[in-house]
């Protein structure tokens, strides 16, 4: 995996908070792009539960579930006036920031190579296309989860 940084700027005015994450698309936040708390985050405190309970395995399969779900998914539990609208917002002194707000922050250069048919930056630079930006649209995603999501 090859996952790289730039910060542009500093970011310690998000030290201001007592976390910060950041939306990786309108509807989820990705911690690997970046995030931070002090100690005893109720935030992080429920990342921390959810990912003990994970059942890793499934009927002999991995379960692949990527963690910018679980992460949104447990933020969304603690913070109950959490928007999936890929704005930034500030609850309980917890900073959410939009990816347009952290791209002037920080640039973040990853290849996925965990997924299978990972890229290769050299067979195939990332492209941004119009199909790309429709599928992350929430209501899209939403429909895709609930009629093809995984099998309880």
């Amino acid at each position: 995996m090859i996952i790289l940084k730039s910060l542009l700027s500093p970011i310690n005015h998000f030290l201001d908070y007592s976390a910060w994450f950041v939306f990786e698309t309108e509807y989820q936040i990705n911690s690997g792009l970046g995030f931070g708390a002090k100690a005893n985050s109720p935030v992080l405190k429920e990342m921390l539960v959810y990912y003990v309970k994970r059942k890793y395995v499934i009927d002999g399969k991995f379960d692949m579930e990527l963690c910018p779900k679980a992460n949104t998914d447990c933020l969304e539990k603690t913070l109950k006036n959490f928007t999936r609208n890929g704005q930034t917002q500030i609850l309980n002194n917890i900073l959410i920031v939009s990816c347009a707000d952290y791209a002037s922050v920080a640039v973040h250069h990853a290849t996925t190579t965990w997924q299978e048919g990972a890229y290769n930056e050299s067979k195939q630079p990332y492209k941004d296309t119009k199909l790309k930006r429709f599928l992350r649209k929430e209501k899209k995603f939403t429909f895709v989860q609930k009629h093809f999501g995984k099998k309880e």
